[in-house]
């Protein structure tokens, strides 16, 4: 699909997806609950999925929340594996994750997943693909991608 409004939803997205991209992963825009969300392809067949939170609306743009929560699917059967959460707690009786500082900040999510993937030898050196140099996270920024044809 190249409708305007799918190129717009990509290009929201290009931060987070044009990284991943690089790294030979493929990626996909869903809707998930209430927003959208990244379903990303790994080389062993299990499935990362990016989200902003789902249960409660927000004022923010496609592309750009408040946090992000990254869960790890083996299969469409078994539990997953949360791996980064970096939204506001909710509730007052559960403790924010150490990751929740990051907010909604792409970079950091993405050297988290690096970090993640390299751990399971899903990506043979995170160094090699990183943005930045060493010891230093840039502040969340957007890069501008050609979004694929949507193939459905």
């Amino acid at each position: 699909m190249t409708s305007a409004w799918w190129q717009e939803l990509w290009r929201r997205h290009a931060h987070i997806t044009t990284p991943l991209r690089k790294r030979g992963m493929q990626c996909d825009i869903q809707y998930g609950l209430s927003a959208h969300i990244l379903h990303v392809t790994l080389p062993d067949g299990s499935y990362l999925i990016i989200a902003p939170p789902q249960e409660t609306g927000s004022d923010r743009p496609a592309g750009d929340p408040e946090g992000w929560i990254v869960t790890h699917h083996q299969n469409d059967q078994a539990p997953y594996d949360l791996i980064y959460d970096s939204t506001p707690a909710t509730d007052s009786g559960v403790p924010e994750r150490p990751e929740a500082r990051n907010g909604g900040s792409a970079w950091r999510m993405i050297h988290a997943l690096d970090q993640y993937l390299a751990r399971l030898g899903l990506l043979a050196d995170p160094a090699a693909t990183r943005p930045w140099p060493d010891n230093t996270l840039p502040t969340a920024s957007r890069t501008t991608a050609t979004p694929p044809a949507r193939s459905r």
